[in-house]
Parts: structure tokens; C-alpha cells; sequence
């Protein structure tokens, strides 16, 4: 082990499924990660919504 083996690391995903209809729905997406030791150049914090609109047949 080193010394970055105690650093903070947070992971969090959701998903929202909201149905207006029988064939109609709206889906949320969010993803948040927080990562103090990243191997890649990137940000520490990281995160993305999406919103989207799906039609059943």
C-alpha cells in the first residue's frame, strides 16, 4: 500500500423513470463521481445529467 490508499473516493449513479402515460415516460440520468487519486489527467470531481423522453409502442 501507499500513501494514497486512505484517499477519498465517491460514486454515485441514479435513475429516475417518471411515467406520464401509458406510453408515454420522461427518464433522469445522474452520475457523479469524486475521486481524490485519479490515473488519468482529469478533473476530481466529475458529474452529468441527462434528461430524455421515451415512447412506448
Amino acid at each position: 500500500m501507499n500513501s494514497n490508499f486512505g484517499l477519498p473516493r465517491w460514486f454515485f449513479d441514479s435513475n429516475f423513470y417518471i411515467t406520464i402515460s401509458k406510453y408515454w415516460s420522461f427518464i433522469l440520468h445522474y452520475d457523479q463521481n469524486f475521486d481524490a487519486f485519479r490515473p488519468l489527467p482529469i478533473d476530481r470531481y466529475y458529474y452529468s445529467m441527462s434528461l430524455g423522453i421515451q415512447l412506448k409502442l
